[in-house]
């Protein structure tokens, strides 16, 4: 079961899908990962759509390890404004996340006041160095014996919730081939989760027009905007008019967002 706390304050080929090299490069994957390693990372977007029960999206998270180096993970998912967030543990130390849990530690914990202000890939090390003063949770780290490890974190458009993900391992790297493979596959999580939460949007409210849905389908091929305008033989500005409204619509924070919600929600094909 989930740990809920809530607190105040080539080509690869599957499932006949065709994703080419080109998309792949275009994702800034083809510079880190092998043919092998990218089949690898698009069967687990895939099998984000067919995931069902909580025991099978662990487990699905955990075979990221082949990709990433990492032996723990767990995550949070919660309202920005009053920071009120629930842990959910997929493979970390129980009785740990409980005490975080129980104690609020998030909010007074420098990795999360980082993930909170950034809203972006934050290396544990690095707030370790910004932050080297004592600290509760320094001391719980200390505890596991953990302390390398990264947390990514995905937001609605407007900013109102917000669900990470965070990997730790004494071997774990936070380079830049790891951002690249996180920051893909990490919003397919984001949905998947608040799937099998039930948390999430009724497809009807997106509304998106038949011209968007085009833009979305090319946009999951990897097509830049000014490659789309050349499709569409429009200006590129247009083209990113669309992209705007996507985004917005969707409540996504970024295309690669965009993608997943739309694929999660059966807006667009895999």
């Amino acid at each position: 079961m989930f740990l809920w706390g809530v607190f105040n304050k080539g080509e690869a080929y599957f499932t006949g899908v065709v994703f080419s090299w080109e998309t792949l490069k275009r994702m800034d994957l083809k510079q880190f990962l092998s043919k092998k390693d990218a089949v690898s990372l698009l069967e687990i977007v895939s099998e984000c759509l067919s995931c069902r029960t909580e025991e099978d999206f662990k487990a699905l998270v955990l075979r990221l390890q082949a990709l990433v180096n990492f032996d723990y993970s767990f995550g949070a998912h919660g309202d920005l404004h009053d920071k009120k967030f629930g842990f959910f543990n997929i493979k970390y130390f129980e009785d740990i996340l409980q005490v975080y849990t129980k104690n609020q530690y998030h909010l007074i914990d420098p990795i999360a006041t980082e993930v909170f202000k950034t809203l972006d890939f934050v290396s544990w090390m690095d707030v370790r160095k910004k932050y080297p003063e004592k600290n509760v949770v320094w001391d719980l780290q200390k505890e596991s014996g953990l302390f390398k490890g990264f947390t990514y974190a995905t937001h609605d458009h407007d900013f109102s919730t917000m669900t990470s993900f965070s990997f730790g391992g004494n071997d774990i790297e936070d380079d830049e081939r790891t951002k690249a493979i996180v920051k893909t596959i990490i919003p397919h999580f984001t949905e998947l989760f608040k799937r099998i939460c039930g948390k999430k949007l009724a497809v009807a409210r997106f509304r998106l027009t038949p011209r968007e849905i085009e833009v979305l389908k090319w946009l999951k091929q990897g097509k830049s905007s000014w490659e789309i305008s050349m499709i569409f033989r429009k200006s590129e500005s247009v083209v990113n008019f669309h992209i705007r409204n996507i985004i917005q619509k969707l409540n996504a924070m970024n295309r690669t967002h965009a993608v997943a919600i739309a694929m999660e929600s059966r807006l667009i094909a895999l």
